[in-house]
């Protein structure tokens, strides 16, 4: 009877780590109530990122949930791997229902190998966006963000300023709205000239995560569209302005990233004991594949970049 309803919780529970990964990893198509927009003058938005937000979410599935397969029931069971395989069943519906597991209960249903499994999978690479951005954003573009929020300040003010006067409401000297424009002209030079700064000093695979983290290809030479204006200026990925043409940034929760890790421990300790085992399936990235992975990812990209 158990072995029958974890072969009937398992397609949920693949499902679930789907949706939880899908949530975690893929940069949403909508941000700040507005559509992305790619860059034209770039090669699928210059970071590939703009091929997240558009590809199809059973492509992100596909690399989280193995294949399907039929599975046979363990010719038998014991005792205690009845009560066992009782208790993950059970867990696992309250799981599917949004409740949570303490970290102790979660450690009496596994066995020492699979809890080491599960530690080990908390840290283990899940999708290629957490080499992207697992690190934050680069402290040089926070600082770049000040400046820049500096000078939409002053924009703003002009840009009222100015809207103010035009339907007669106010009445401001034109030497007064033309320092305005001025002053926040000069301030996003400030902002360009610290950006080029920062991309002239990185290399390598810095260089590499400061391009990940930017809405637009950042080029400074003759061939450059940069323009020292409110609309020309790159903006870093997450931000509020209007005028970011790709915002959207993966969430990157360890709290999702758990869950779907927790599932994932449950649903192979049931199968373990539900199922014959299955020769040389393993839907987790070893340590050595993680480092692997994330070093052929970072080349990759280092080539895509630059070529």
């Amino acid at each position: 009877m158990q072995q029958h309803t974890t072969q009937l919780l398992l397609p949920r529970v693949n499902k679930r780590i789907a949706e939880i990964d899908e949530e975690n990893y893929v940069v949403p198509v909508a941000f700040n109530r507005r559509k992305l927009k790619s860059d034209t003058n770039s090669v699928v938005g210059a970071d590939g990122l703009c091929a997240y937000a558009e590809e199809d979410s059973a492509d992100v599935k596909n690399a989280v949930v193995a294949e399907e397969v039929a599975r046979e029931f363990a010719a038998s069971i014991d005792k205690s791997q009845l009560q066992t395989l009782t208790k993950i069943n059970n867990q696992l519906k309250q799981l599917l229902n949004g409740k949570s597991i303490a970290a102790s209960k979660l450690r009496s249903l596994l066995t020492d190998q699979q809890h080491t499994e599960y530690l080990r999978s908390l840290d283990a690479l899940r999708h290629s966006v957490e080499v992207f951005y697992c690190n934050g954003m680069p402290q040089e573009l926070k600082d770049y963000n000040i400046l820049l929020r500096n000078a939409d300040l002053v924009f703003n003010k002009y840009e009222k300023m100015a809207g103010l006067s035009s339907i007669g409401k106010r009445k401001y000297k034109m030497h007064v709205l033309r320092n305005t424009e001025y002053q926040s002209q000069s301030l996003y030079e400030t902002a360009l000239e610290r950006l080029q700064e920062i991309f002239d000093a990185a290399t390598g695979e810095h260089l590499m995560e400061l391009r990940n983290w930017m809405d637009r290809d950042v080029v400074f030479d003759a061939s450059s569209d940069l323009q020292i204006d409110c609309v020309s200026v790159p903006r870093v990925r997450g931000s509020k302005s209007h005028q970011a043409r790709d915002a959207g940034l993966p969430k990157l929760s360890k709290r999702l990233k758990r869950q779907a890790c927790i599932l994932s421990a449950l649903m192979t300790a049931a199968s373990d004991i539900a199922f014959v085992p299955l020769a040389g399936v393993s839907s987790e990235l070893t340590a050595e594949q993680t480092l692997s992975l994330r070093d052929k990812l970072k080349q990759l990209t280092l080539k895509k970049k630059w070529s």
